[in-house]
C-alpha cells in the first residue's frame, strides 16, 4: 500500500485522486523493477558463490579438504560433517561413519563419534528429498521419540542434511548443524543442493583416484616381488624375498606336503 496522510481534515479533489492513482502506478512499476534487479543480483551472487565453491572442491584431494572448502564459504554453522553409510549403501547400512568434519564448536566436539547408529525415522527422509531441512529438532513433527531423545543430548537445534548419491544409491551425507532454531531461506536450500552435487562428484573423483593409485602400487609391488622370487634358487631365498617386501609380519613359513601331493600326504615338511 501507498498512503498519503494529513494532520488536518482535508477534502481531496478529483485532481488529487488522479495524481494519487498516477503516483501509485509509477511507484508500483518502480518497486517491480527494483525487485527484479535485486533478484538478478541475488542470482548472480548465488552463481558466483557456487562457482567459487566448485573451484575449491574440485581442487580437493581428500575428503577433509572437501569439508574444509565448504566450511570456509559457509562459516555460520556450528559444525559440518561428512559421513559414509556402511557398505556405501543406505539400504544395507546399520550405521554411518564420520569421515571428515570441520568448524565444530567446542560444545559439539565431545559428541563426535566415529560411527553413529542409523535413526530410521530420520534417515528415511533422505530417500525422497534431495535436501532435508529441520528448523527445530525439538518441534519438528517428522522426528519420533527416538530422534528427539538423540538430539536432546546434543548441543544442536537445527540442521541441513544433504544426501550424497550415485544414481539412486545413497552412499553418504553432508550435515550442517546450527546451535539454535533457524529458518532456512530458499537461497540456502538451493545452495545446499549445489553443495550436494559438487561434493558427490568430488568424493567419487577422489575415490577413483585412490583406487587407481592403490591398483598401481599393488601392481608395482607384485612386479618387484615376482622379480625377486623368480631369481630365487632355494626355498629359503624365496621366503627371504617375501620378507624383504613384507617386513611387518611376525613370521613367514613355507611348508611342503609329503611327496608334493596334498591328497596323499600324511604330513607337512
Amino acid at each position: 500500500t501507498l498512503s498519503f496522510e494529513s494532520s488536518e481534515p482535508r477534502q481531496y479533489s478529483e485532481r488529487d485522486r488522479r495524481l494519487t492513482l498516477a503516483i501509485s502506478d509509477l511507484v508500483a512499476s518502480a518497486i517491480i523493477r527494483i525487485q527484479a534487479q535485486q533478484e538478478t543480483a541475488s542470482a548472480h551472487e548465488e552463481t558466483a558463490f557456487l562457482y567459487r565453491l566448485a573451484g575449491e572442491i574440485n581442487a580437493a584431494m581428500t575428503y577433509q579438504e572437501i569439508v574444509d572448502s565448504v566450511t570456509r564459504l559457509q562459516p555460520d554453522s556450528s559444525g559440518v560433517f561428512m559421513s559414509f553409510f556402511e557398505h556405501l549403501d543406505l539400504n544395507l547400512a546399520t550405521y554411518s561413519e564420520t569421515v571428515a568434519y570441520s568448524a565444530v564448536s567446542d560444545q559439539l566436539k565431545q559428541y563426535i563419534k566415529s560411527q553413529t547408529p542409523i535413526i530410521n525415522s530420520t534417515i528415511e527422509k533422505l530417500r525422497h528429498d534431495r535436501v532435508w531441512v529441520s528448523e527445530d529438532f525439538f518441534t519438528d513433527p517428522r522426528f519420533d521419540e527416538t530422534g528427539r531423545d538423540y538430539y536432546s543430548n546434543v548441543p544442536v537445534r537445527a540442521g541441513i542434511v544433504i544426501p550424497l548419491r550415485a544414481g539412486e544409491r545413497i552412499w553418504g551425507m553432508m550435515t550442517f548443524y546450527y546451535p539454535h532454531p533457524r529458518v532456512f531461506s530458499e537461497r540456502e536450500r538451493r545452495v545446499a543442493l549445489g553443495i550436494g552435487d559438487l561434493a558427490s562428484a568430488a568424493v567419487e573423483r577422489i575415490r577413483l583416484q585412490r583406487e587407481t593409485t592403490t591398483a598401481k602400487e599393488e601392481a608395482a609391488f607384485l612386479y618387484q616381488l615376482a622379480e625377486q622370487i623368480n631369481a630365487a634358487t632355494t626355498y629359503q631365498s624365496i621366503l627371504d624375498a617375501v620378507v624383504r617386501l613384507m617386513p611387518d609380519c611376525e613370521g613367514v613359513f613355507l611348508n611342503l606336503c609329503e611327496n608334493f601331493d596334498f591328497d596323499k600326504a600324511r604330513y607337512f615338511d
